[in-house]
């Protein structure tokens, strides 16, 4: 357990550094690796119940930051397709967005 939170810290203690700079993409990338480190320890057979829920508090509150930054952050948008339809004597235009 504890070698899963080792490894996690310096990856979150990254993820919060990130999310200070307004680096949302990248803060999201360290947010999501360190919890599923947090996971792991979580999933050790060897944790006690009060580690446990320790963990739990700290995934929980990780989790919501990197779904407020995911929230945040505008899609990425790869392709614009305009299509031009005529229906009753009418043209009609739309746009589609790929993501």
């Amino acid at each position: 357990m504890q070698s899963f939170i080792d490894r996690s810290k310096p990856i979150l203690q990254k993820a919060v550094a990130l999310d200070r700079d307004n680096k949302k993409d990248e803060a999201v990338e360290n947010y999501t690796e360190g919890i599923t480190l947090l996971l792991g320890a979580l999933s050790c057979e060897d944790t006690v119940e009060s580690a446990r829920e320790v963990l739990r508090e700290r995934i929980s509150k990780y989790l919501t930051r990197a779904e407020v930054l995911k929230g945040q952050m505008k899609p990425e948008i790869l392709l614009v397709q305009q299509i031009h339809i005529m229906h009753n004597d009418v043209w009609l235009n739309f746009l589609k967005y790929i993501s």
